[in-house]
């Protein structure tokens, strides 16, 4: 339980210990005729009480609209539901964490759109989009952006997550399982390339705000990330579908225990 948590359940037990009290007090002086003596002071206590009760339920609502309006479009529901439990693990601003950087990219992308037509090509591409992503999520996995049909994702925020490598791992295998049902389904030579790297990053809300224009994303910069991006890249000089840096490949052995 956070300190801010503890710190509140405190004020509240304080506060209702005074009032249980009041009206112990109250009801003894009531048999003595002198109840009036403690009425005004019980009431404020339990006005106090009662404002800021109110107070933190809107609060507390405001906050939960707000965490599940700025991530629900980038992490599963599942995710979204343990921040909305523990709104302090979304940190304002940028933070150092370290995290795994999963990046993803169709080969070979403008010899398949110049076969298609412009419907067709959308529809392909959203249904391809829509499929990856939610494998991303469902392995706890964060959608940062998509750069025309690129996929970036950041495996262990805001969530955190000490198998972040494993699970990014996980979600590239599934990904490439998932990818060749779609190229069944849709007789398309639908290839995609990954590259995968854990390290120290920096995370948060970065944006702009000028004026009335608020543009923020929750995203990762750093060399770590460049690095995954590099990894994906050179997947097509070596003829294969997913590369893993060094750093992910130790993280990996470390939390699968194994002696590779």
């Amino acid at each position: 339980m956070s300190m801010e948590k503890l710190s509140i359940k405190k004020s509240n037990l304080l506060i209702l210990t005074v009032i249980a009290s009041s009206l112990i007090v109250n009801f003894i002086l009531f048999w003595n005729g002198k109840w009036y003596e403690l009425f005004y002071p019980f009431t404020t206590y339990f006005l106090n009480y009662l404002i800021f009760s109110i107070k933190k339920y809107f609060d507390e609502e405001i906050e939960k609209k707000y965490i599940r309006e700025v991530f629900s479009h980038y992490i599963s529901p599942k995710l979204v539901e343990e921040l909305i439990q523990n709104p302090e693990m979304v940190k304002l601003g940028g933070e150092k964490k370290e995290l795994t950087c999963f990046f993803s990219d169709i080969a070979g992308f403008t010899t398949i759109s110049e076969k298609l037509q412009p419907e067709e090509l959308v529809s392909l591409l959203n249904e391809y989009l829509s499929r990856m992503s939610n494998i991303i999520m469902e392995n706890r996995g964060t959608i940062d952006k998509y750069i025309g049909d690129a996929i970036m994702g950041i495996f262990g925020a805001p969530v955190d997550s000490e198998n972040n490598a494993k699970d990014a791992c996980v979600a590239a295998l599934s990904y490439q399982k998932d990818l060749e049902k779609l190229r069944e389904e849709k007789n398309v030579k639908l290839f995609a390339r990954i590259g995968i790297n854990t390290g120290e990053m920096i995370v948060g809300n970065m944006g702009c705000s000028i004026g009335e224009i608020k543009r923020f994303d929750y995203t990762v910069i750093g060399d770590e990330v460049n690095l995954a991006s590099r990894l994906e890249g050179i997947n097509k000089y070596y003829g294969t579908n997913i590369i893993i840096s060094e750093n992910t490949y130790k993280k990996l052995k470390m939390i699968l225990r194994l002696d590779l």
